[in-house]
C-alpha cells in the first residue's frame, strides 16, 4: 500500500479543519500543526487558504469524474442499465471521502471563495448529465426502461434529487438524515422503479 503523500495529507487534514472551524476562521499555522508538518512545508505546497480550497474542489471534481466512470464504462452482456445507475447512486450516497469533502465545498463560507472555479464545477455536472442521458437512452433501447421517458429531463431530475440528498446528508443538521443503508437502498429503488417498464405514474 502506497504511503500518503504530504500533499494528500495536507488536503485531508484541511478538509476536516475547514469543516470544523469554518473556512474564514481557519489559520494556516494551525493547519500545519494539525497536519504534523512545518509551516514552511505547508507553504511549499499551498501558499494560501484559497489555493488549498481550490485544490480540494479539484479533488471533488476528480471524484465526480471517477463516479462518472460507472456511468460511462461499457456494460457487460448480462448487466442491466438499472444496476449500473443504482451503483452510481449508491456510490454518491455512501462514499465517505466524497461526502466529507462535499461537506466542505457546500459550506456557506466557502462558496464565495469557489466562485472563480464555478465553470469547472458546472462542467463536471454537465458531463455527468450527458453520461446519464446516454445510459438512460440505452435502457430505453434495451426495452428495460419505459419508452416515454424523456432522457434529458429524467437525467437532470435524478441529478437534482441526488445532489439535494447529498447536501442534506452532509449538512451539520440534516433535515432528514440518512441513517442506514436501507434508506439509501429505498431511494435507489424509487428511482429505478420509476425508470422501469411496467411502472404506472
Amino acid at each position: 500500500m502506497q504511503a500518503e503523500s504530504t500533499h494528500d495529507r495536507i488536503l485531508a487534514v484541511a478538509a476536516e479543519y475547514f469543516v470544523d472551524e469554518g473556512f474564514r476562521h481557519a489559520r494556516m499555522v494551525e493547519l500545519a500543526s494539525r497536519a504534523g508538518i512545518a509551516r514552511a512545508t505547508l507553504y511549499k505546497h499551498f501558499d494560501t487558504k484559497e489555493a488549498l480550497l481550490l485544490a480540494l474542489n479539484d479533488k471533488v471534481i476528480d471524484s465526480a469524474r471517477g463516479q462518472m466512470a460507472v456511468l460511462t464504462n461499457r456494460l457487460d452482456d448480462d448487466e442491466t442499465v438499472a444496476a449500473r445507475i443504482a451503483q452510481w447512486l449508491e456510490l454518491g450516497l455512501t462514499d465517505r471521502w466524497w461526502l466529507n469533502t462535499l461537506r466542505l465545498v457546500v459550506l456557506e463560507d466557502t462558496q464565495e471563495a469557489l466562485l472563480g472555479d464555478e465553470g469547472a464545477t458546472a462542467g463536471i455536472v454537465d458531463q455527468v448529465s450527458k453520461a446519464l442521458v446516454s445510459l438512460i437512452r440505452e435502457g430505453i433501447k434495451r426495452e428495460e426502461f419505459r419508452a416515454e421517458i424523456q432522457p434529458r429531463e429524467t437525467a437532470r431530475a435524478i441529478q437534482a434529487a441526488l445532489l439535494g440528498l447529498q447536501r442534506n446528508h452532509v449538512s451539520v443538521r440534516p433535515l432528514v438524515p440518512l441513517k442506514s443503508g436501507n434508506q439509501v437502498a429505498a431511494f435507489i429503488h424509487l428511482v429505478i422503479a420509476g425508470l422501469r417498464k411496467g411502472f404506472e405514474p
